[in-house]
């Protein structure tokens, strides 16, 4: 019986999904950002597996970038994933939006969580390519320790 009201109860979600409006295309400029990003995200040494994807946020279809960062100092290895965001007021709100209208905005959430005598969290090197991203492809990137 529990099987029963597990296949129920996936078919009304199924087709509540359905019944759901398809997200919005991100705006053309955020696609040429995420392109340039990407280039230089996969000749940059040390980040390894560089991927793209999309994802949807808002009623929209926005990219991300993802890869896995070069080892710190201790060997360790994280992957980051820099999802954008949509400017504040297309979504109507002042919070997990993008503030800046001049150009499009991405955020890479990281732990934040360590116990001493750990020196802390590995970043990612997220400054070394956040700073060419800002710089060469007229976004603004920044990573947020959670």
């Amino acid at each position: 019986m529990k099987w029963l009201s597990a296949v129920v109860i996936t078919a009304i979600l199924g087709s509540a999904n359905a019944f759901a409006a398809p997200a919005k295309a991100a705006p053309a400029d955020l696609r040429k950002s995420t392109d340039c990003m990407y280039d230089i995200l996969k000749k940059e040494p040390g980040f390894d597996n560089a991927k793209f994807g999309v994802f949807e946020s808002d009623g929209f279809s926005l990219p991300y970038l993802q890869y896995l960062s070069p080892a710190d100092k201790q060997g360790r290895r994280i992957t980051v994933r820099f999802g954008a965001e949509m400017d504040c007021t297309t979504v109507k709100r002042t919070y997990n939006c993008c503030v800046d209208k001049s150009r499009p905005c991405f955020v890479a959430l990281l732990s934040g969580l360590f116990a001493p005598p750990d020196l802390g969290p590995p970043d990612g090197d997220v400054q070394v390519i956040v700073e060419k991203w800002n710089a060469q492809c007229n976004v603004f990137a920044l990573a947020i320790f959670e």
